[in-house]
């Protein structure tokens, strides 16, 4: 009888995933297990496109879905910083400055 894998964190339990990841050519270099190695919770993947561009895809198991992490696009320190605060939404009420 085969296993039910359908509640790990695998790329092919995420159809739409793995189809825009192809559409884009996307190679993975890398994958590193979330939890214990020998039951992962998920894993974090390092992503590059053909562009040379990269990106970090958290993939989660039992269908808790995905994230995507994408580098700023500035090297300088401030703007990176600058961009991490709003896409964190830092600036909200209550937030300090």
């Amino acid at each position: 009888m085969a296993k039910d894998n359908s509640n790990k964190p695998w790329l092919d339990n995420y159809p739409v995933l793995k189809e825009w990841l192809h559409k884009w050519d996307a190679r993975c270099f890398y994958q590193l297990p979330i939890g214990p190695s020998d039951e992962p919770n998920g894993y974090m993947e390092m992503w590059q496109f053909p562009n040379g561009l990269h990106c970090m895809i958290e993939i989660l198991g039992n269908k808790n879905g995905w994230n995507i992490y994408t580098p700023c696009k500035s090297g300088k320190v401030d703007h990176t910083l600058s961009d991490a605060e709003r896409r964190l939404d830092c600036h909200v009420s209550g937030a300090p400055e």
